[in-house]
């Protein structure tokens, strides 16, 4: 079976690493993923499995540091 919708995956400590979406088995819509402390680490698009759009990296502080195009 291919997955479809959101998958949740989350750190030992109990604090989410990463959010997105599936569709048809592949990476497809807004993905975020996250420090083990549980801030923000990078945001973005997947379409068919490879990163689309603008992607936001962020610092420990959440703050961005670089913005990567695709």
């Amino acid at each position: 079976d291919k997955k479809n919708g959101t998958e949740n995956l989350y750190y030992p400590n109990g604090k989410r690493s990463s959010i997105g979406q599936y569709k048809n088995g592949t990476k497809d819509g807004l993905w975020k993923y996250n420090y083990e402390t549980g801030k923000r680490k990078s945001a973005g698009y997947y379409r068919n499995n490879k990163k689309t759009g603008k992607w936001k990296i962020y610092d420990e502080n959440e703050k961005i540091i670089n913005i990567e195009n695709y």
